[in-house]
């Protein structure tokens, strides 16, 4: 695949919980799987911050008001899936990680997101582990 940029965001609310979005079973890449709390691929020219709070009002109808913390510079990253139909995707974009706090109202767009939940870090280990 064509190299891209992509930004990917983890949001925490007070007690420290993660949000995590489980990916429309439509969805061409990963449909049917738990993600981070949002991930984007950028417009030309838009900066990863700017399409970090893109993405969280896009997919889960939030208007983060705080400032988002850079965790993770960006970053060569390449995943090779196939899709339930057979196609081979082949994706390689840069990207970097963000952090963010929020204890709001959560909309996700029915087309992009089938669920949304908050997760400890102990119980999302436990699900990884066991899945």
């Amino acid at each position: 695949g064509v190299l891209h940029r992509t930004v990917y965001v983890m949001l925490f609310n007070s007690k420290n919980e993660l949000l995590i979005q489980k990916r429309h079973p439509d969805k061409a890449v990963c449909g049917g799987t738990w993600d981070l709390s949002a991930a984007e691929h950028l417009n030309p020219g838009e900066s990863y911050e700017n399409g970090a709070l893109r993405g969280l009002k896009e997919e889960l109808g939030i208007s983060l008001k705080g400032p988002l913390k850079e965790i993770m510079p960006p970053t060569r990253r390449s995943l090779q899936v196939t899709t339930p139909a057979g196609k081979k995707i082949n994706d390689q974009e840069f990207v970097p990680v963000y952090e963010g706090r929020y204890d709001g109202e959560i909309v996700p767009d029915e087309v992009e997101v089938s669920e949304v939940r908050w997760i400890t870090e102990g119980k999302l280990l436990e699900d990884m582990e066991s899945n």
